[in-house]
């Protein structure tokens, strides 16, 4: 498993060295409009696409049937994926809150804000890589589009709706429970995951 992650690792080290050039570009826009949503979304979205880029890699190379030839699971190798994301995500979590702590950004933004770009980050990976894992990276590059704008879509209609706004109470359920709902996303993602790639033939 530690050999697999840091072969993705290995295999992505020179786009980690181009995501932190943008990071810090992205830090000094969010520096100079105030705010830190801006990159917030930024780390949620590029985070959770390190393992998509490493399953690319992959791809090109015919990497999976080779390394089934070794003593590697199918099971090592979906949770290798999701582990370097998740990996990613906390990096971008680390971020975040040394950016709200250190920087001079607007107020009211802070490490809750982190939190809720974090949880987005893991339900975004979620989502997305059950199918890459079905239909390939390229499909799933459609997939991972819609994944991006749907909420936006949905936010968009909701306002030209004008559907009641959740109150204060309702919101604060939701957050106390949000973790346990995020977590159950995650395993239920990797569990579709894994029988997804059972059935595949390499």
């Amino acid at each position: 498993m530690k050999g697999l992650i840091l072969k993705d690792f290995m295999t992505i080290k020179k786009q980690l060295k181009l995501y932190a050039v943008f990071i810090i570009f992205f830090a000094f826009t969010s520096i100079f409009s105030g705010d830190t949503s801006f990159l917030g979304g930024i780390l949620c979205i590029y985070c959770a696409m390190i393992p998509v880029n490493t399953l690319s890699y992959d791809e090109m190379a015919k990497w999976d049937k080779y390394a089934l030839s070794m003593p590697i699971t199918r099971r090592d190798i979906i949770l290798s994926k999701y582990i370097i994301g998740l990996i990613g995500i906390s990096i971008g979590l680390l971020i975040m809150t040394v950016f709200n702590l250190f920087l001079p950004v607007k107020e009211g933004n802070s490490f809750f804000i982190s939190l809720i770009f974090f949880g987005l980050s893991i339900i975004f990976l979620s989502v997305l890589l059950p199918v890459i894992f079905k239909f390939g990276v390229e499909k799933g590059r459609m997939a991972m589009m819609l994944t991006l704008f749907l909420p936006t879509i949905l936010i968009m209609l909701a306002s030209k709706l004008n559907l009641p706004v959740p109150s204060a109470e309702t919101i604060k359920i939701a957050a106390y429970f949000s973790p346990v709902i995020i977590i159950l996303i995650l395993l239920v993602s990797m569990i579709i995951s894994l029988r997804i790639y059972t059935k595949k033939e390499l």
